[in-house]
C-alpha cells in the first residue's frame, strides 16, 4: 500500500479527485463563450535591462486564486504563453468521462482574469485533450510555441483514474496544433519514456522545455515509487528533477543523473518536484522547483545557472512560501514564470487539503521586480 504522505504529495491524485468530485458534483460554474480566433504572433521577448543585484527578490503574492477551474477545485499545473494581446493557460483540469486528470485551456487579456475556452466540450469545458492509443488521461502540460505551431507536452496515463500511483507507468507525450485548441498527436507511442530502476522509473511528470545550444533541454521530475529507493534516488525522497536533450523536440535521449541533487536543497525535506526553467535576459537558466515538504507544506524554490546543466546557485530558502489562506494549507507547488520587461510573473498551483484529506488545486499568481537572484 502507498505511504500516505506519498499520496497526497502528488500535485494531482486522481483517486482522490474522484472523491472530492462526488462530493461536490452539484456544484456549478459559469462557462466562457468567448470564441475569438487566437492570433498567431505570440510575444516572447524579455525587455529587462542587465541589473545586478546581491539578494533575492522578495515575490508578493495575491491574495486569493486567481482561477478555479470549472468545478472550483481543479485548476493545477499552469503553463502559459502571451499570444498578442491576450495570456493562454494549459492546465490540469478534470473530465467526468474518464475520471481522472485531463489537460483543459483558459484564456485571459491580463494574466489575472480567466475564462475557460470554448473548445466544444459542453461537459469538460476547455478541454483539448483526448485518450489516445497508450495514453487514456493527461496532466501536467507544457506548451512551447514553435515554427507556427502549439507543441503540448503532458505526462500520460494508461489509466486516467489511477493516475501516477496506479498506472503501469507515466511518460511524456506529444500533440501538436496549429489552432491553440485542436490538437493531434505527433507519435503514436511517448517521447520520453520511463528507465526501469532508475530514479524515472515509475514515470515523469511536469516537462519544461528551454532552448540550448544545438538543440533543447527538457527538464521533468522523475518518480521512483519504490519504498527502498531507486538507483540515484535516495530512500524517502520519491521525486527528482532530470533532464532530457533534443534537437527536434520529437526525439529525446535523457540523462540518468539528477539536475540538481535533492540535498543540495536542505529545507525541500522530501524531494524536489514540478520543475520550471526559462533563459533570462542575463543569459542565465533560472530552474524555479517545487520543494516537497509532507509535513509543514510545499514551497517553491530557484536555482541559477550560466550553464543549463549547472552546478546552479540555489536560494537559501523557499521564494514562495503559503500564503495562511485556506487554498494554499497543504503549500504551493508547480510554477511558470513569464518575463515581462522588469517584472517577474509567475503562476502557480495553491494545494488545499479539507478535513477528510481532499485536496483541491487553484491556479494563483505572484510577481517580483528583476534582478531575482544574485
Amino acid at each position: 500500500m502507498m505511504p500516505t504522505s506519498l499520496k497526497i504529495n502528488r500535485q494531482i491524485s486522481i483517486s482522490l479527485f474522484l472523491l472530492w468530485f462526488l462530493i461536490i458534483s452539484a456544484c456549478q460554474s459559469t462557462t466562457n463563450n468567448d470564441t475569438n480566433d487566437a492570433a498567431t504572433d505570440i510575444d516572447s521577448t524579455h525587455d529587462a535591462e542587465d541589473v545586478e543585484t546581491d539578494h533575492w527578490a522578495v515575490w508578493e503574492m495575491n491574495t486569493e486564486p486567481v482561477f478555479t477551474g470549472q468545478y472550483g477545485i481543479v485548476a493545477g499545473d499552469p503553463s502559459i504563453i502571451r499570444n498578442a494581446d491576450e495570456y493562454l493557460m494549459y492546465y490540469t483540469c478534470y473530465a467526468v468521462d474518464i475520471s481522472g486528470a485531463e489537460t483543459c485551456l483558459a484564456r485571459s487579456p491580463d494574466g489575472i482574469n480567466w475564462s475557460m475556452a470554448n473548445t466544444g466540450n459542453s461537459t469538460t469545458i476547455g478541454r483539448v485533450l483526448y485518450p489516445g492509443i497508450w495514453d487514456e488521461g493527461h496532466e501536467t502540460p507544457f506548451a512551447l510555441y514553435h515554427e507556427m505551431q502549439i507543441y503540448l507536452y503532458y505526462t500520460g496515463y494508461s489509466d486516467a483514474h489511477a493516475g501516477i500511483f496506479g498506472s503501469p507507468s507515466a511518460p511524456i507525450g506529444l500533440a501538436v496544433s496549429d489552432d491553440f485548441e485542436n490538437f493531434e498527436s505527433l507519435t503514436d507511442q511517448p517521447v520520453v519514456d520511463v528507465n526501469p530502476d532508475y530514479m524515472n522509473e515509475h514515470g515523469m511528470t511536469s516537462p519544461s522545455i528551454v532552448k540550448v545550444q544545438g538543440g533543447w533541454m527538457m527538464v521533468f521530475a522523475g518518480w521512483c515509487l519504490k519504498a527502498g529507493g531507486c538507483s540515484g534516488v535516495n530512500p524517502g525522497k520519491y521525486t527528482t528533477i532530470m533532464s532530457a536533450y533534443s534537437e527536434d523536440l520529437i526525439n529525446w535521449t535523457y540523462e540518468n543523473t539528477a539536475l540538481i541533487e535533492n540535498d543540495a536543497v536542505p529545507w525541500a525535506v522530501d524531494g524536489l518536484a514540478e520543475p520550471f526553467i526559462i533563459i533570462g535576459d542575463d543569459n542565465r537558466y533560472y530552474l524555479f522547483f517545487t520543494a516537497v515538504n509532507n509535513s509543514t507544506g510545499h514551497s517553491i524554490g530557484l536555482a541559477v545557472s550560466s550553464n543549463p546543466y549547472g552546478p546552479w546557485n540555489v536560494s537559501p530558502e523557499p521564494i514562495l512560501i503559503p500564503n495562511g489562506e485556506k487554498w494554499t494549507n497543504k503549500g504551493v507547488l508547480a510554477p511558470h514564470v513569464l518575463f515581462d520587461e522588469m517584472i517577474v510573473k509567475m503562476w502557480f498551483s495553491g494545494e488545499e487539503l479539507d478535513e477528510n484529506g481532499n485536496p483541491a488545486y487553484r491556479t494563483g499568481y505572484a510577481e517580483a521586480y528583476l534582478p531575482i537572484a544574485p
